[in-house]
């Protein structure tokens, strides 16, 4: 059988116990709340930091290699932008001086060592076809010398590059980007900086990236 106590739970034991965890989780309630509150302020204020080089104790040899290979490189890492428009846009001066000052904004971030893109292997050429002397290094005015320009560097040992820097049709290119850091905190800069360039400078023809 069950049997119900006649004692009085406010004396004794367990009354103790009662008192002691009523007046216990006020105390408890409090410090939840402020570790609550701790945690959300942490969270707000949380850097990650994904660089691969950080994994890497400083001295190795790993290190020192991307330190060389960002001062002679412009950066040990690599990013690429797609910008797609209609056919032949590309070969378009106005287009191309449009990618040439989204490079330069990139640039100013700090954040990228250096830029490749279809305007640099257009002025490379033109110095080559306009007698090598650096005012020489300049895009053309016309679609038509740009035109000429992309079948001469098609030609030529830049090929490849090209090949890789915009498709046949001259309807995508991509910006090739090396940084000196891998951060995505910096990737995210860039995401804002070339969103803020599109943005605030109508392109000559319809752009998606």
């Amino acid at each position: 059988r069950l049997h119900m106590s006649t004692n009085d739970p406010g004396r004794g034991t367990l009354g103790l116990f009662g008192r002691t965890a009523r007046r216990a989780s006020r105390l408890t309630l409090a410090a939840i709340t402020l570790l609550f509150g701790t945690s959300l302020f942490g969270l707000t204020i949380v850097r990650v930091n994904d660089t691969p080089i950080n994994w890497f104790a400083p001295g190795l040899v790993i290190r020192k290699a991307e330190t060389i290979l960002s001062d002679r490189f412009g950066g040990a890492y690599m990013a690429y932008l797609s910008l797609s428009t209609t056919a032949g846009s590309y070969a378009d001066p106005e287009m191309l001086r449009y990618v040439e000052g989204l490079q330069e904004d990139l640039s100013e971030t700090g954040l990228v060592g250096t830029s490749v893109a279809l305007p640099d292997l257009i002025r490379s050429m033109h110095r080559e076809l306009h007698g090598g002397t650096d005012s020489d290094y300049r895009l053309p005015e016309t679609q038509a010398e740009t035109e000429v320009l992309l079948e001469a560097v098609a030609e030529s040992a830049l090929a490849p590059t090209l090949a890789k820097l915009v498709d046949p049709d001259h309807s995508e290119i991509v910006v090739w980007l090396q940084m000196p850091s891998g951060d995505n905190q910096e990737m995210r800069t860039l995401q804002r900086v070339v969103g803020d360039y599109l943005d605030g400078n109508p392109a000559p023809a319809t752009l998606q990236h």
